[in-house]
């Protein structure tokens, strides 16, 4: 049966309107419907919506002045992606920096067994794990940007009192928090950058907000290094939690949830990619369940790519190292095996992201 043809429409804005040639209905968390009932404003018979294949269900519409528009939508990639960068490169430093911690002596600093230190690190993942979920729930219904705000704020205190607190439950609570504050970071992160490039766009986004992982690897062990032999594991946990909190104001200064909200963009490259994003929301199928979610291949082969990354980046970094001089040819062997997985891993997740780039 033929489709009708797709016609775009004339309406306002509810947020903030600047008399676009359309109808969009926004919530607190972006773009939340898009009425299509035909007007008689805009007449355009020769396009039409088909479901069945995503790029085809997206019209092209070029803005009245696409070169000044293009020039305008790049100050996103200068703008939004470097703070998206530098926020996550910050939330792995606080995260990984307990490990190079372990390696120094915590657990001899604080009198403590090395199955305790290690249970210290799996709390992280404990509070991460948990609220991540919630986490995104928040950022889609009220403001992505506001809760990377305050998650810098509380991890970047939290990191610094590791290397304050000297009672052990205390410290186990602080890790676990720690652990809480970081969960919310990724999902903001995957909701902004929905809220701000197309579908086209995306992937790329997505690959400078990775790489924040191994690039901050390769100068946060060296610095972490040398913050630990010149100031000791204490003070260098506080010295690499305190950015996180001056970082958290020009976040706020220079990011906002939606196109509309940014004073770096004009209002017609606004429109023209608010428009872009509204298409592509409106032609994307609608997922009724969990289930169906992950009866798509492209949803387990992305399960499967993240899995392989994170095994081999936080077995690599996070693990504690055997310190005991009786099992340092048992700390080396495992040291070989963490680098070996690592790079195993972050092969078969830069593999699973070439698959996923052509499907």
């Amino acid at each position: 049966m033929d489709e009708a043809p797709f016609k775009p429409f004339v309406g306002s804005r509810d947020s903030n309107s600047r008399g676009a040639p359309f109808k969009l209905h926004f919530g607190l968390s972006g773009i939340a419907k898009v009425d299509l009932t035909p007007t008689s404003a805009i007449e355009d018979d020769n396009t039409h919506i088909s479901h069945s294949c995503y790029k085809s269900s997206v019209p092209n519409h070029p803005p009245p002045n696409p070169a000044l528009v293009q020039r305008m939508l790049r100050r996103r990639w200068f703008y939004l992606l470097p703070a998206v960068f530098i926020t996550y490169s910050l939330a792995y430093v606080d995260r990984a920096n307990y490990g190079f911690g372990a390696a120094a002596g915590l657990a001899k600093t604080l009198d403590i067994s090395n199955s305790r230190t290690a249970f210290l690190g799996s709390l992280f993942f404990l509070g991460y794990f948990i609220f991540q979920v919630p986490g995104i729930a928040y950022a889609r219904r009220h403001s992505a940007a506001r809760l990377v705000f305050y998650s810098l704020i509380s991890w970047g205190i939290l990191a610094a009192l590791t290397g304050i607190i000297r009672q052990f439950w205390l410290l186990a609570l602080d890790r676990l928090l720690l652990g809480v504050a970081e969960s919310l970071i990724f999902p903001a992160m995957l909701i902004l950058i929905t809220n701000w490039f197309t579908r086209d766009e995306r992937s790329r986004a997505n690959a400078i907000l990775i790489l924040g992982n191994p690039v901050t690897v390769l100068w946060m062990s060296a610095l972490t290094g040398y913050l630990i032999k010149a100031f000791g594991w204490q003070m260098t946990f506080v010295i690499e939690g305190l950015p996180s909190v001056l970082w958290a104001f020009v976040w706020r200064i220079v990011v906002r949830d939606l196109p509309e909200q940014a004073p770096w963009l004009d209002p017609e490259s606004c429109e023209h990619l608010t428009r872009e994003l509204a298409l592509e929301q409106h032609a994307t199928p609608a997922t009724p369940n969990l289930a169906a979610a992950f009866s798509e291949p492209s949803v387990l082969w992305l399960c499967l790519q993240f899995f392989c990354w994170s095994v081999g980046i936080y077995g690599f970094i996070v693990a504690g190292w055997a310190s005991d001089s009786k099992y340092a040819m048992l700390g080396a062997m495992r040291t070989c095996a963490q680098l070996v997985s690592y790079e195993v891993s972050l092969a078969l997740s830069v593999l699973g992201v070439v698959l996923m780039g052509r499907s």
